[in-house]
């Protein structure tokens, strides 16, 4: 899943709301600018109305903010503030970011109950703000670094993320240019089929190799998330690609700009 896509359901901050009112000076539909935002439609109108206080539906909303955001003297991040205020929200800006950061690289670390406290948002906010901070790549980590209240959202994503990576497997498969399956082999994770992968020997194949593809697969998910994939003769410049750590949605990691690495293979 792609960075901007694991905003869904996830805290609004100061610079989300600073893309969202640029992309609102666009010629952009509001589906192109909930695209850019890796939010819903539904989402983005929802926003647009909660900043104007709830005073219009979110398509009349919308309309509005696009009309107020070409005016020069509009202040965005204000009109943002005034509405959280009004509403009894926190508003997560740099200078909370600055906090959590502290606060994750004290030692001991602060606990996830005090800063639940004081930043006035809940545990999976935080983690996946630190996500997004680049301070960890995985809610398990935030969980076994600043706690986790049991039976809680975080606690939930962090059991389900260690079951998970005990049932998951590598799969290798090889097909032909006709995608006629060569070779389908199991391991015991992605860096071990990509070992395998490359030692293979074509002439044990039934036709000739054209495509491999590396994936996990985690036992009862009832999916196969491919990894790596790419031209046969390419295989032996493969690497140890081990596999993404997890994330907000179990196994979909916040990054902190770009693309997830492991989506660079894909074809």
């Amino acid at each position: 899943m792609d960075e901007r896509e694991t905003r869904r359901g996830s805290l609004w901050t100061g610079e989300d709301y600073q893309e969202f009112f640029a992309a609102l000076a666009t010629t952009a539909t509001d589906q192109e600018i909930a695209n850019q935002l890796g939010r819903s439609p539904g989402a983005v109108r929802a926003r647009a109305r909660f900043v104007l206080l709830d005073g219009y539906t979110g398509a009349v909303a919308i309309r509005k903010l696009r009309k107020m955001v070409t005016d020069p003297s509009f202040d965005g991040q204000a009109l943002a503030r005034e509405a959280h205020a009004a509403k009894g929200y926190p508003f997560w800006d740099q200078a909370t970011d600055e906090q959590l950061i502290l606060a994750w690289a004290q030692s001991p670390p602060a606990s996830m109950a005090s800063l639940v406290e004081r930043f006035g948002v809940q545990e999976q906010d935080i983690a996946r703000r630190c996500i997004r901070l680049g301070l960890t790549t995985s809610t398990t980590e935030v969980a076994d670094h600043l706690g986790a209240e049991p039976g809680k959202t975080l606690d939930i994503w962090a059991r389900i993320a260690r079951d998970s990576a005990t049932v998951a497997v590598g799969v290798l498969v090889v097909t032909s240019s006709t995608g006629a399956v060569v070779h389908l082999s199991l391991h015991p994770d992605i860096d071990a089929a990509a070992r395998a992968c490359r030692e293979l020997d074509e002439s044990g194949l039934i036709d000739a190799p054209a495509v491999w593809t590396i994936a996990t697969r985690i036992v009862g998910e009832g999916s196969i998330r491919e990894t790596a994939a790419g031209a046969w003769p390419d295989r032996h410049r493969l690497g140890e690609i081990s596999e993404p750590t997890d994330g907000p949605t179990l196994a979909d990691p916040i990054r902190n700009g770009g693309r997830p690495w492991w989506r660079l293979f894909r074809r």
